[in-house]
């Protein structure tokens, strides 16, 4: 369950530095960031020192809140095709 996700967030380890738990994430280069990557590694001179970075549990919130965003469209655009359908049955 989605609940199950959200709770193990913080638990989840850096690619790069493996006793490093992931607590951030790069809006531009969509990419999850630990703490020693923004201070140290990855993030932490050129470009990508630049770009923004928001909580992991703010980017799970707004992943979570675009993918229901688009559920509902989907599961709109379904109910439009089935009524159509159904109108399409009647006349046959």
């Amino acid at each position: 369950p989605i609940s199950e996700i959200h709770g193990n967030l913080t638990l989840t380890r850096c690619k790069q530095h493996q006793d490093m738990p992931i607590q951030f994430f790069d809006t531009v280069s969509h990419e999850p960031v630990c703490v020693h990557c923004k201070m140290v590694g990855s993030h932490s001179t050129g470009e990508n020192a630049h770009h923004p970075l928001i909580t992991i549990n703010e980017a799970y919130a707004d992943g979570l809140s675009r993918l229901l965003q688009e559920r509902e469209v989907v599961e709109q655009k379904q109910r439009h095709i089935n009524a159509q359908m159904q109108h399409i049955d009647e006349r046959l």
